[in-house]
């Protein structure tokens, strides 16, 4: 898939953060065929939202705060949309597929619209959970004990799971 379809679906499927919470795309960066990188970020609101896509997959959204760097989704600031989804008790996404010969693009069309409908009623309880170091530390505590209970999670820590 090529960088400029990533980005539209990005755009297609989450327009409430460009509509209503001000974000913007930031970076974007092709690692050959395969690796797409798209970063939003607001002036209004301290998250930041990292969408990486690598081969054989639809995409996975990442957020993290304001100093969260969009040159390597390895660091410790970024923490997975899903998991944070699933941690504030949203409907667990069902990722089997109907037609695993699907293209690439409906791969990650059908991928990001499960995720993006979990989002977009919870969108401003996340923002929240992001505006300042203080609060972030509040609950993500509780997060990573969240994640330690959760045999899917242990992939998640190691970086593996995208």
């Amino acid at each position: 898939m090529k960088l400029k379809r990533y980005v539209e679906l990005i755009e297609n499927h989450y327009p409430f953060l460009i509509n209503q919470f001000n974000y913007k795309l930031v970076f974007k960066e092709q690692e050959g065929f395969y690796k797409l990188h798209v970063g939003l970020a607001s002036t209004d609101h301290q998250a930041r939202f990292f969408f990486v896509k690598e081969s054989g997959g639809g995409g996975v959204p990442l957020i993290g705060p304001s100093t969260a760097s969009f040159y390597t989704i390895y660091h410790e600031e970024w923490i997975g949309l899903v998991p944070l989804l699933y941690f504030l008790g949203a409907e667990p996404i069902r990722w089997e597929k109907a037609d695993t010969k699907a293209e690439e693009f409906e791969q990650a069309h059908e991928d990001m619209l499960m995720i993006s409908d979990r989002v977009e009623p919870r969108v401003e309880q996340i923002l929240d959970m992001f505006k300042s170091d203080d609060r972030i530390q509040q609950w993500k505590p509780t997060f990573n004990e969240f994640l330690e209970k959760r045999s899917w999670a242990v992939s998640i820590k190691r970086g593996d799971w995208f």
